[in-house]
């Protein structure tokens, strides 16, 4: 009846807001509004991709969210992933005309996130780099992958339809390309090359997904080195590797310690002190208070450059602290963005959400949206089940729990503080 009733009262098909509001790849298939968090996304792209491509470059920058409550659920997964889907359409040429960047400027990007299964260190992160450039972001659009293979394909005056044609002129842009980024290096491995070469995504997806997990984490360097070839034989100057949950990493209780702090290291190894990466290749990781205390011993160790801390005065230039929902503006946008998208006839409204909830809702989710989204969830069921007109602010007070605000039995500790404290522990 619940169903029934979203539908003829409210004119919606079915309930919009996902019950657990957890985003990943799939997320850039969500209901999406580009104006909801531009604040957030426009300091993004300045300071975290304009910034670390000028001279003399910057090799990491971290995204970061910091709450009265929790610090995860400000949206920082969504504007990475907006972010790569946005650089890779135009291999960044737009940003490079607004911020007035040398009209040769070219960049791409890919995201991996460390709570993807079978992902226990950095080889078999970048690994999984490589799939999300070979996958297409929706069905109509084109791959990274695809748009390296028809950039390559330009360059050589070759047609793209041509497959026999371009995959020659690939393995010879790889091949001088490679000699050129890492010269004395081996050879590239056969095996990706020849799913390179394909020049078919559905083909090198069929032999990504033959690699085995151990194969992942022993080779998904020499894969990853391969794919960053490819892109850089497209033309592309610069590639943005958006590393998600880092954190999963730092406490993983099945992995020693010293494991741990090497696969950091490896960070600064591959982006920072190879000659084929360095300059060209950007990490940028996402952060939040708890993250940044599991990690922070292990990048001072490894003397990861610049500090991730939003406080340090060399760190502050490499970071963006997102604020997430500020206002009710934003509140109803939201709320509109998702009711709309299963609307037959869209209203650029919030019904059946009355405009005094927004206030409501912005007070109990404390600027996040992932806290925001399953309360919406479920305030909407049960106002359905309760065949309700509409949804008042009263109703979400007297039928969701409260939040509870964070206890204050011991005076909180700064975040200057506990790096302190763990750079003068013992390892």
């Amino acid at each position: 009846m619940s169903l029934q009733h979203m539908r003829e009262a409210w004119g919606l098909d079915y309930n919009p807001f996902p019950a657990g509001a957890i985003a990943g790849e799939d997320s850039n298939n969500a209901p999406y509004d580009p104006d909801l968090l531009a604040s957030d996304q426009n300091l993004f792209i300045e300071r975290l991709i304009v910034k670390a491509v000028l001279p003399p470059g910057r090799e990491f920058g971290y995204l970061w969210s910091q709450g009265r409550r929790d610090d995860t659920g400000f949206g920082k997964t969504t504007i990475m992933l907006r972010a790569a889907r946005d650089i890779n359409t135009d291999f960044g040429a737009a940003i490079a005309s607004q911020y007035g960047l040398s009209d040769s400027t070219s960049m791409a990007a890919v995201w991996a996130s460390m709570k993807t299964t079978g992902v226990t260190g950095i080889y078999a992160l970048l690994f999984n780099t490589i799939v999300y450039g070979a996958k297409r972001p929706e069905p109509e659009e084109t791959s990274l992958v695809e748009k390296c293979w028809a950039k390559i394909a330009e360059q050589g005056n070759v047609p793209a339809e041509n497959r026999d044609a371009l995959a020659a002129l690939v393995r010879e842009k790889l091949s001088s390309t490679h000699h050129h980024l890492f010269p004395g290096y081996p050879a590239l491995r056969d095996d990706i090359v020849e799913g390179l070469l394909s020049c078919d995504s559905a083909q090198l997806l069929t032999k990504l997904e033959q690699v085995t997990l151990a194969g992942r984490s022993r080779n998904g360097l020499s894969y990853f080195e391969a794919f960053y070839t490819l892109v850089r034989a497209a033309g592309v100057e610069h590639l943005f590797v958006f590393v998600d949950q880092l954190e999963d990493l730092a406490t993983a209780k099945n992995v020693p310690r010293a494991t741990r702090q090497r696969e950091v290291g490896r960070f600064r190894d591959i982006f920072a002190e190879t000659s084929g990466f360095r300059g060209h290749c950007h990490a940028v990781f996402t952060l939040h208070n708890r993250a940044a205390q599991a990690l922070a011993d292990f990048w001072q160790l490894e003397r990861l450059n610049p500090p991730f801390w939003p406080q340090d005065p060399m760190g502050r230039p490499a970071t963006v602290v997102v604020a997430g929902l500020t206002s009710i503006q934003q509140v109803e946008r939201l709320l509109v963005t998702y009711l709309d998208s299963v609307r037959t006839s869209p209203t650029g409204i919030a019904e059946p959400f009355e405009p005094s909830t927004f206030q409501v809702l912005l007070d109990r989710c404390d600027g996040r949206i992932g806290q925001l989204l399953p309360e919406a969830y479920a305030i909407l069921e049960q106002a359905a089940e309760s065949q309700l007109p509409t949804i008042s602010s009263q109703f979400i007070l007297e039928n969701m729990p409260a939040q509870m605000a964070p206890s204050s039995a011991s005076s909180p500790t700064s975040d200057q503080d506990t790096l302190n404290a763990l750079w003068n522990s013992n390892p």
